[in-house]
């Protein structure tokens, strides 16, 4: 294990942490054109009923457009399953990659900024802090229970308008769209 990694003997300073956190969604903001997902259905010959037809409801991604990105800002709020307008907006700004589901009829999953977002985090978490011995044992499950909730209390907290703004400075000001399907 790196001799540098914190083993979480240090008291946390969550205002750091946040500030680690907010630097990672601006990276992510910076180096991912947002996508807008489209549902599409996509017939396919079923692989074990000879004749039948089944449906893949994966959808796609196309390039996000300036007022695609302004309806999703103006209507941030209405959908009660999300516990902030920030999760809300990266949840709803895709890349333009999948993942597999293994789920029967939904094959790809669109990565969104959320996705991202929490995929950096768990990267900086585990080069920065150990969790585990160099056998695989845990040893500060508090440490990372601590960490992801900081995360969490960041998504619910924070303002979502710094991240819509750098986006709409980003990828929509000026005269051409920056983003292109490649």
């Amino acid at each position: 294990m790196s001799k540098n990694k914190r083993k979480g003997d240090e008291r946390l300073n969550k205002k750091e942490i946040e500030q680690v956190i907010s630097g990672l969604l601006m990276e992510i903001i910076e180096q991912h054109p947002p996508f807008q997902w489209v549902l599409t259905i996509e017939a396919f010959d079923h692989p074990y009923k000879v004749g039948k037809i089944s449906y893949d409801y994966s959808g796609e991604v196309k390039p996000m457009t300036r007022e695609e990105f302004e309806e999703i800002v103006s209507n941030l709020g209405e959908k009660e399953w999300y516990s902030s307008k920030l999760e809300e907006l990266l949840s709803s700004i895709h890349i333009n990659r999948w993942t597999a589901t293994y789920i029967s009829n939904y094959g790809r999953h669109w990565v969104n900024y959320m996705d991202l977002l929490l995929e950096k985090f768990n990267e900086w978490k585990y080069n920065n802090f150990q969790f585990y011995d160099e056998d695989g044992n845990e040893i500060n499950e508090g440490l990372e229970i601590e960490l992801d909730e900081i995360l969490d209390d960041f998504i619910e907290n924070s303002s979502h308008e710094i991240y819509a703004k750098k986006i709409s400075k980003k990828w929509f000001d000026g005269t051409k769209r920056k983003i292109s399907t490649f």
